[in-house]
């Protein structure tokens, strides 16, 4: 199944965790699919720490505003 996003973040340009956290929060919207990077196409040692580091903000703050993360089926 091909699934496109409708979010972008541009976390790939590395612009740290609060921001990538902050623009994830401030553009969702109900049946968004956020697009998030968990590597690198072109550095296989490529650094997303920042990604990473921001996910668990956006989950908390998305849950609390009421939220709710489903598979890509529902």
């Amino acid at each position: 199944r091909t699934v496109g996003w409708t979010l972008g973040v541009w976390d790939s340009a590395r612009p740290g965790a609060a921001a990538i956290a902050q623009r994830a929060i401030q553009g969702v919207r109900s049946g968004t699919v956020l697009l998030l990077h968990d590597g690198d196409g072109y550095d296989p040692d490529g650094d997303r720490t920042q990604t990473a580091d921001a996910l668990p903000v956006i989950i908390r703050d998305l849950r609390a505003q009421g939220f709710r993360f489903v598979g890509v089926p529902t």
